[in-house]
């Protein structure tokens, strides 16, 4: 028996501070984030999770802030070495770029809460990009991918390259926050297809039978005060996140008063729950729009695509806010939302499927799930959306059917699909 000395307390059993303090730190604050967003995160839930007081969070990290930049600098250094050691690796171009996709697909499957946490943040940023500085290293990382895109696909130019990184970044993203554990033969399945997607050759020109749909339009019909609220509301909450935005700045915003703005809603809840209605709404008639229409199964995924990425374009903040904060939702509305999300996926799935019947129904679904957010990441990244349609719609396809460019559909022609 070894008795205390007078005045100091035994110490129990198992409390030595462990010398991973800060690593244990930043994974549990990742975690939160990818799970809960990172303004509905706290320092004492983070410190409730490493089971520390909120002080001991205070030892190692000045801020919240500053655990999100080491869990946004690890991910793009992380990212970085890889996409360097890929471009020095003997072989040709196209194995090169093979070995960088698996790595980087892995390394989401390795890192999920940090990698979910970073896709995040490169939608709607909890904290303002030049408070954490990684513009320069996203950039610089941008351009390594650019380079290993353009060496294995010389016919693509460079917004066409960016264009397929970005698509990467938006399928990567989503199996990181899905969390998936084992998915081996899964992942593989994804590599696979965005192989695909990188080394296609360009999108055939659009048939030029299409110019009437391009026409100007010189009447736009009047908006409701909601829609006003809906535009502003949405623009703050995609650069600051839900949590990051007052009902006085919308109000600001809108030139109102924040009592008038109670007028129309009690809350940003509701703003939020209205947004989700509204979106799910043009989702769902698009998708029966557009499978009563279709006369094949290529038909139908064909018109699917172009209808989702034709939305997106024309509702990007909508759509982005929308993916990533439902949280925020009041509770009772989340399962109707639920529903008709997990309708919209099956139903892609569904198409997948009989076009791709290797594909296992595990497969299908995740290749579906992918396809949605790499639509509207590529879009968020773009300068002009609505011109992006196009090739963001052929690369898409691309991505979904593993395959190169062929006739699909209506879409496009056999004047488009011999480029002249």
């Amino acid at each position: 028996m070894n008795p205390s000395k007078p005045g100091k307390p035994a110490k129990a059993p198992g409390t030595r501070r462990p010398r991973d303090r800060k690593a244990t730190i930043v994974d549990a604050a990742a975690q939160l984030f990818a799970e809960r967003g990172y303004h509905a995160a706290g320092v004492s839930l983070i410190a409730s999770r490493v089971q520390i007081t909120g002080g001991g969070i205070y030892r190692h990290f000045r801020s919240k802030e500053e655990i999100l930049e080491v869990i946004l600098r690890q991910v793009v250094d992380r990212a970085t070495a890889m996409a360097t050691a890929a471009g020095s690796t003997e072989g040709s171009p196209q194995e090169r770029l093979r070995k960088l996709v698996g790595q980087t697909v892995q390394h989401a499957v390795d890192r999920p809460a940090h990698v979910a946490t970073h896709f995040r943040e490169r939608q709607v940023p909890s904290v303002p990009r030049h408070e954490h500085d990684l513009t320069t290293g996203e950039d610089a990382l941008a351009e390594q991918w650019r380079s290993l895109v353009l060496q294995a696909t010389p016919r693509l130019g460079a917004e066409q390259a960016d264009l397929r990184y970005h698509a990467v970044e938006g399928v990567v993203g989503t199996l990181a926050a899905l969390g998936h554990r084992n998915p081996r033969p899964v992942s593989d399945v994804l590599a696979q297809s965005l192989m695909a997607l990188l080394t296609a050759p360009p999108a055939p020109r659009p048939p030029r039978g299409n110019a009437a749909a391009a026409r100007v339009r010189t009447w736009q019909p009047p908006t409701s005060r909601e829609n006003d609220i809906l535009a502003v509301a949405l623009g703050l909450f995609r650069q600051r996140g839900f949590s990051g935005v007052l009902m006085e700045e919308i109000a600001g915003g809108l030139g109102m008063g924040t009592s008038s703005l109670y007028q129309y809603y009690t809350g940003k809840s509701d703003i939020l729950a209205d947004a989700y209605d509204r979106v799910i709404s043009r989702l769902m008639v698009g998708v029966e729009t557009q499978l009563d229409a279709a006369e094949s199964a290529e038909d139908a995924l064909d018109r699917l695509v172009r209808s989702y990425v034709r939305l997106t374009a024309e509702n990007i903040d909508l759509v982005v806010v929308t993916t990533h904060e439902f949280q925020a939702m009041p509770e009772l509305e989340r399962p109707r939302v639920t529903r008709r999300r997990r309708y919209l996926r099956e139903s892609w799935a569904a198409v997948l499927r009989e076009l791709r019947p290797e594909l296992t129904a595990e497969e299908a679904k995740l290749l579906a799930t992918c396809a949605l957010p790499l639509i509207s990441h590529v879009l968020l990244q773009a300068d002009d959306p609505r011109g992006a349609i196009d090739e963001l719609t052929y690369c898409t396809l691309t991505f979904l059917l593993d395959n190169t460019p062929r006739q699909r559909g209506a879409a496009w022609s056999a004047e488009a699909e011999s480029g002249t």
